[in-house]
This record gives C-alpha cells, sequence and structure tokens, in this order.
C-alpha cells in the first residue's frame, strides 16, 4: 500500500526543505525524504503509530519532523532549483 498522493503545498514545504541543502545535495536531499515517507507509512501500516522519527506516513508529516528554513520569495534562485528537483522527484518517486 502506497502512501497518500503529495498535495501541492507539500512540494511547497519539501522545496522549502530542499533548498537548505547545498545545489549538489539537493536531489539527494529530496529522495532522502521521499524515501523515509515511505518507510514512515510502512511503520505505520505495521505498527499503527507514527514513525518515533520519520512522522505519521505522509510526506507534510515527514517534512515537519525538520528545522524548515525561512520562506523564501518565489524567485529565490535556490528555492525555484529546489521546487524543480522536488516535481521530478516525486514524479520518479511516485512512478514506482
Amino acid at each position: 500500500m502506497k502512501p497518500a498522493p503529495p498535495l501541492p503545498g507539500d512540494l511547497i514545504l519539501l522545496a522549502r526543505l530542499v533548498s537548505a541543502s547545498p545545489r549538489h545535495h539537493m536531489r539527494r536531499t529530496a529522495r532522502r525524504i521521499l524515501d523515509e515517507t515511505l518507510a514512515a507509512h510502512l511503520h505505520r501500516i505495521a505498527t499503527g503509530q507514527a514513525h518515533p522519527r520519520l512522522g505519521d506516513g505522509s510526506l507534510a508529516g515527514r517534512i515537519m519532523c525538520e528545522d524548515l528554513p525561512p520562506l523564501a520569495l518565489a524567485d529565490h534562485r535556490d528555492f525555484l532549483t529546489a521546487l524543480r528537483i522536488v516535481a521530478e522527484e516525486i514524479l520518479k518517486h511516485t512512478a514506482r
């Protein structure tokens, strides 16, 4: 069973988190968060409880376990780069 599909706001949250990573780590950070979201989802199915470190199995739940950087303006280069990477990685991740 797959986790619920991400909502549009989840992309913004994930891009916000990913944008704090060095550019050469952004894609790896996005993949890690998506993989950890799936792990938390599977944990919740198996135990009926949220994962103690990775959240409730939703993407927003996983992201909210982190300290988010301040929200950037929509034309901020790192945020836009992160948003593109996040969209690409979510497409790959949900196609599995």
